[in-house]
């Protein structure tokens, strides 16, 4: 990460080819709901309060999410997917569909 004048900030992220072949990786709607709080930016124990469930249960469920995402944090696990559009239909976005 580098600073810049006026403090903005540039990130470098490194291009990982063992990325998981998205098309076989299924969240479960659970996995979706804490990789979604996560984007909010909560915390696991934020998340267990507003999910009803223990922060381990949230560790638990962040470890499978690392595991079928083949990453090992919460940043890259929410960047990879975003990319890959795993999280589309549980924000309740819609992908147009364009027609040349």
């Amino acid at each position: 990460m580098m600073r810049l004048p006026q403090n903005e900030v540039i990130a470098l992220l490194k291009y990982n080819s063992s990325e998981p072949d998205t098309e076989r990786v299924v969240l479960t709607g659970k996995q979706k709901d804490i990789l979604h709080c996560v984007l909010k930016g909560l915390s696991n124990k934020e998340i267990a309060n507003n999910m009803n469930i223990s922060p381990g249960t949230v560790n638990s469920h962040l470890d499978a999410i690392y595991s079928k995402l083949c990453c090992s944090g919460r940043l890259e696990a929410s960047l990879i997917a975003l990319k890959k559009g795993l999280l589309v239909s549980s924000m309740g976005i819609h992908r147009k569909t364009v027609v040349k």
